[in-house]
């Protein structure tokens, strides 16, 4: 749409005005003809790798958006832009590279660059002997809007103060047959990393994740209710939720007949759209609780904590990225996800320490803004135990899914495999039996397959 142009609407590009004004008013380079920025004027026009952003494109965002930018690049001019994918293993619905621009002389600079594809899930799901038919028939309408919504996120939340984001420096919206879409942000991986997802969140690093959401969950009851009324789980991610779990969980299950017993009592609920319906629609309106923002993602790769001296991840989360399905919710979700995605020993410790925590925090950022607290404890409780019983079902599938293949290994690289292999599936098992456990507790009718959940 402009890459020609670099003209950028208040629709298709986050903009933090206060800064831009400031930089203007001094005469920074945001000013300058873009195509003097580079050693060769005509480096504005060259692509990044394949894709339809120029850089040109990259280097008018910066100068717009990006202080530190406009800092270490006065005086000098970009000679190249070097881009690397490394979405590698870290996501499935989009390229992200990680862009080195490089100057004439000094340190470059860098920055991301996420655009979303479909090729990527594709070639997951071609290496993992799935269903490709169900690949193309299924995914692709759920992967149409969630960039627009993580977009829409950036621009119109002002959530940087009450959980860690990364700087974004532009989005641009997906407009099918037209347009591709892309986010320009911030690269962490200097500062950051991921707990690996064969490793377990610590329990410190749980109780911090307790602390952010709880915060983020205090300022959305600062937003008025019109903030959420476009905001509900997109429809086609539900049906995709159900067609991965039909697919991809009973390979699990396979590996490990221990698992059965107690998936056999709960796989009904994730083979239809109803239970997941109740979750992310008509949970809060059932227990009485208030709308909240969730992530709605919120695992390993989706979490950048503060990297140790020796490259490990520390317990500081420095960063929530990959807003794609944030939506109205319920207070239990996101707490419940990242649960799911610890070992059962760590997990199991965790949850009524980070329950208290999550309740602490929240009941005092209410405290400082001056706003009731409208759930009590019990509350809390029972809408992360329900919620729980959805992510310990998808956790079959994210067994599978992220594990990878065990083929064409070395013999000790074969060990580790086997190893991780045995890992997983104790978490799948425990965290299945703790889900049932849940259910026959709290909710006995849910074991009945015919069950209709409230709406």
């Amino acid at each position: 749409m402009f890459p020609s142009t670099y003209i950028f609407s208040n629709e298709e590009m986050f903009i933090n005005r206060p800064l831009i004004s400031r930089l203007r008013r001094n005469n920074f380079q945001c000013r300058m003809n873009i195509g003097e920025m580079f050693v060769s004027p005509n480096l504005e026009m060259q692509h990044i790798e394949d894709t339809s952003f120029t850089f040109g494109w990259v280097v008018k965002a910066l100068n717009e958006t990006d202080h530190h930018w406009i800092n270490i690049s006065s005086g000098r001019k970009v000679k190249n832009i070097l881009a690397n994918n490394i979405a590698n293993g870290k996501g499935f619905s989009s390229y992200i590279y990680k862009l080195t621009l490089e100057f004439n002389y000094g340190k470059p600079y860098y920055v991301v660059l996420k655009v979303p594809t479909m090729e990527v899930f594709l070639k997951e799901f071609e290496a993992k002997n799935f269903d490709a038919n169900f690949a193309n028939d299924s995914i692709e309408d759920a992967m149409a809007l969630p960039h627009l919504r993580e977009c829409d996120f950036y621009r119109n939340y002002n959530a940087q103060k009450e959980i860690p984001l990364p700087a974004i420096y532009a989005t641009q919206d997906i407009i099918p047959g037209k347009q591709k879409g892309a986010i320009l942000m911030q690269y962490l991986g200097d500062v950051a990393c991921n707990v690996p997802t064969h490793e377990s969140f610590t329990l410190k690093q749980l109780l911090n994740a307790a602390r952010c959401f709880a915060r983020l969950h205090a300022y959305s009851l600062t937003l008025p209710a019109s903030a959420f009324e476009n905001l509900s789980v997109m429809p086609s991610l539900l049906n995709t939720w159900v067609n991965l779990f039909k697919s991809i969980a009973p390979m699990t299950v396979a590996g490990d007949s221990r698992l059965k017993s107690d998936y056999n009592k709960l796989k009904h609920l994730h083979e239809t759209t109803h239970f997941v319906e109740y979750i992310c629609y008509n949970m809060n309106k059932n227990l009485k609780m208030k709308t909240v923002l969730v992530h709605g993602d919120a695992w390993n790769n989706n979490m950048f904590m503060e990297r140790n001296p020796d490259g490990s991840p520390g317990s500081k989360i420095v960063a929530f990225i990959d807003w794609q399905t944030v939506h109205g919710g319920n207070i239990g979700e996101d707490l419940a996800r990242v649960m799911s995605m610890s070992s059962a020993d760590i997990r199991r410790e965790a949850e009524k320490v980070a329950l208290d925590v999550y309740y602490d925090t929240f009941v005092d950022e209410l405290k400082r803004r001056n706003l009731e607290n409208p759930h009590t404890k019990a509350q809390v409780i029972k809408a992360y135990r329900q919620a729980y019983v959805h992510q310990a079902l998808l956790l079959l599938v994210g067994a599978k899914v992220l594990q990878g293949q065990g083929d064409n290994l070395s013999p000790y690289e074969r060990g580790i495999w086997e190893a991780r292999h045995e890992s997983w599936l104790l978490r799948c098992r425990l965290a299945l039996n703790d889900a049932v456990k849940i259910v026959e507790e709290d909710e006995p009718e849910w074991l009945n397959p015919n069950y209709e959940f409230p709406k």
